[in-house]
């Protein structure tokens, strides 16, 4: 099973040579009550798949999380987190 077929399943797990090629930004969560929109995770898009489907998947800002230190070792090679829309 490939890297897609395990973020459609929920499945996804990521490392540093996986986030190659794949958008990896901040998402936002909904507002407050004060109508502030926080950062709420890191997001993971794959491609578009075959089918059509955008799989993605959310990172925790969490430092116990297995899935935001590889994201964070990606960071401290260069790369670049995108902002949130």
């Amino acid at each position: 099973m490939d890297k897609v077929e395990n973020a459609i399943k929920g499945d996804a797990a990521v490392s540093v040579a996986s986030l190659d090629n794949l958008i990896v930004k901040y998402r936002k969560n909904p507002p407050n009550e004060d109508g502030v929109r926080e950062i709420g995770c890191i997001e993971v898009i794959y491609p578009t798949t075959p089918e059509g489907g955008i799989p993605k998947f959310c990172v925790p800002l969490s430092e116990d999380n297995t899935d935001y230190q590889e994201i964070m070792k990606w960071v401290a090679e260069g790369n670049t987190i995108e902002e949130a829309d």
